[in-house]
């Protein structure tokens, strides 16, 4: 049932600006323009006019726009007033609107995130898209900004529509047989058949996680965190990365107690840069705790820098191959070596590097260009230009590994030709792959994730 009420907010936020915009939408959006311009509001026009209160004491002056639903936004009659910016005249109009509530008119103040509920409410948007606008907003970098507004276009829709339309045909190829399982079909035919479909769809699912754990990287930033020894120069690096002092730089061993995130955007892309306590054996308390939080870095990141001193090469050896063991699956280590402009004349062989290895100085900041390229080309090496990159989010993920799991279920039946039960999870997984454009999702996971949108959108 559409809602009886209309809400309203400011769609510009509570900040300095030129332009106060006032938003509206329900059925009384065109009712309660007439009454605040005192004019008739052709459909998608914009209208010059003076904005009243209730009592005719003007307030502001500037454009009112109705958009006739469902050709609006949200799918409902809505309505925005366009005002000048700051603070007392959006709010003097806000109010204004919200005077206006009646009992056969009700007007009230919208949620977070009410106006785009709506819009999916009235699939105006699938959940993904809505998403994507909350996406748009919070961009921290213009890679992450161009990945929302494909997802807004619908390109991650259309790949989710597209994984569910070959379970449907698989589907219907395994109910066709089971219907007609005395009709004279070859059974090795159908088996290649089915195993083909499979692996097609396997194929597709698996490429479009790689996608969403791109975009994963790309929407949150590519956690970058530096590990080594106590006096190894972390914190001189985060200040050279960071081109700011953010981490404090003593000779004294142990002085980083805890861990140090900085947000970066270079070149467009968006970083998490951490730095943490120096990895040794530790008697005091404080720093035992920081160092076990150093570790439990490592389980989070993208790719992990292990800095390593130029006067001490060699020696921690054993503590480089703990922290790849205790990686997480998809994690890089990677070996940087600071202090070089102590050792001028020291070159890496690459031939016996295992793994990338750069020779660096924080403090002259020799070498930090070439780490820093190695970086982006690491945070984009799936995000090119022209590749079909979307913004995602961790329910999207998870979705689609619960997704995976049921047809990794369905592959067993297959194999034991139990077709009955392969088509069962093969819906299991159309399912899960629905849950993410909307079509099955709970009114808790819906609050939860429009309450997390700004006021007025």
């Amino acid at each position: 049932m559409p809602p009886k009420d209309t809400i309203v907010a400011i769609a510009t936020g509570d900040c300095q600006g030129a332009i106060g915009i006032v938003r509206v939408s329900g059925p009384s959006a065109y009712w309660l323009g007439e009454k605040l311009t005192g004019r008739r509001l052709p459909d998608r026009r914009a209208v010059f006019s003076v904005f009243r209160s209730i009592k005719g004491e003007p307030l502001d002056e500037g454009l009112a726009l109705f958009f006739r639903g469902p050709r609006s936004f949200t799918g409902e009659d809505s309505l925005e007033l366009q005002g000048h910016g700051g603070r007392a005249a959006p709010r003097a109009l806000l109010q204004a609107c919200l005077d206006a509530s009646s009992p056969t008119h009700p007007i009230r103040l919208a949620y977070a995130g009410e106006f785009t509920q709506r819009a999916f409410l009235n699939d105006r948007l699938d959940l993904v898209q809505a998403e994507a606008v909350a996406d748009i907003i919070e961009s921290q970098s213009s890679r992450s900004l161009k990945a929302a507004v494909r997802s807004l276009a619908g390109l991650f829709s259309e790949t989710i529509h597209h994984l569910q339309a070959q379970l449907v045909d698989f589907r219907v190829l395994v109910e066709a047989h089971l219907d007609f399982s005395d009709e004279d079909i070859d059974g090795l035919e159908l088996e290649q058949s089915l195993a083909q479909r499979m692996e097609s769809v396997f194929r597709g699912v698996d490429d479009v996680l790689r996608s969403v754990e791109s975009g994963l990287r790309l929407k949150e930033g590519c956690r970058v965190v530096l590990l080594g020894s106590p006096n190894a120069g972390k914190s001189s690096l985060m200040n050279a990365l960071s081109q700011d002092e953010v981490a404090i730089v003593s000779d004294q061993p142990g002085t980083t107690r805890d861990r140090l995130t900085e947000e970066l955007s270079v070149q467009g892309v968006h970083f998490l840069l951490t730095d943490t306590a120096g990895l040794r054996a530790s008697a005091e308390h404080v720093e035992q705790l920081g160092i076990e939080r150093s570790w439990q870095s490592l389980k989070t990141a993208d790719l992990v820098l292990f800095v390593e001193d130029i006067q001490t090469l060699g020696d921690n050896k054993g503590l480089f191959k703990e922290c790849q063991q205790n990686a997480a699956e998809g994690t890089e280590v990677w070996r940087v070596v600071n202090k070089w402009d102590l050792k001028p004349d020291f070159s890496l062989n690459p031939k016996v590097q295992q793994v990338p290895c750069f020779c660096v100085s924080a403090r002259t900041g020799q070498g930090l260009d070439a780490l820093t390229q190695a970086i982006i080309s690491f945070a984009t090496k799936d995000q090119a230009e022209g590749a079909s990159l979307f913004s995602a989010r961790q329910r999207h993920l998870e979705a689609l590994l619960r997704a995976r799991g049921q047809l990794t279920e369905a592959q067993t039946y297959l194999r034991l030709d139990s077709l009955e039960l392969l088509a069962e999870h093969l819906r299991l997984a159309q399912d899960e792959l629905g849950e993410i454009l909307g079509r099955r999702t709970s009114d808790d996971l819906l609050g939860d994730i429009f309450s997390r949108f700004c006021i007025g959108k």
